[in-house]
């Protein structure tokens, strides 16, 4: 274990606090502050220093209400745009859409019973033999 003078540890101290040393390092200054009450005191004013740097660049709470209604409508808005009973309203805006698919639908069905018709009413023929 190395032993660490004060002016040593108080040179290192801002890098200890941040983690930012080597772990053997970080271990013998770490024994050094727990054994040296003026170190220690400057760790703790270290400590001090950083909750009153985040105590004071924490933004505090807004007091200027303007904009909130308008910013909650419009989110009222966007939400009520994409509810699936509004997409399903839009679908149906277009009306020659939903004939096109309706014909096209259709179409797909009545080819497919033509197909199968012209399958089933095809009588087998025995005498017809495969070339060989």
């Amino acid at each position: 274990m190395t032993l660490l003078t004060c002016a040593a540890v108080r040179r290192r101290l801002a890098a200890f606090y941040d983690r930012e040393l080597p772990i053997p390092e970080l271990i013998a200054i770490e024994s050094h502050v727990s054994g040296c009450a003026p170190c220690f005191d400057q760790l703790e004013g270290l400590r001090e220093v950083g909750h009153v740097l985040r105590y004071a660049a924490a933004p505090g709470p807004a007091d200027d209400w303007t904009g909130l209604q308008s910013g909650v409508i419009s989110r009222m808005r966007a939400e009520a745009h994409e509810a699936w009973t509004e997409r399903t309203r839009r679908m149906f805006d277009d009306m020659h859409l939903v004939w096109i698919g309706f014909a096209s639908a259709v179409g797909a069905v009545i080819c497919g019973m033509v197909a199968l018709g012209a399958v089933q009413f095809h009588p087998p023929n025995a005498t017809t033999h495969w070339p060989r």
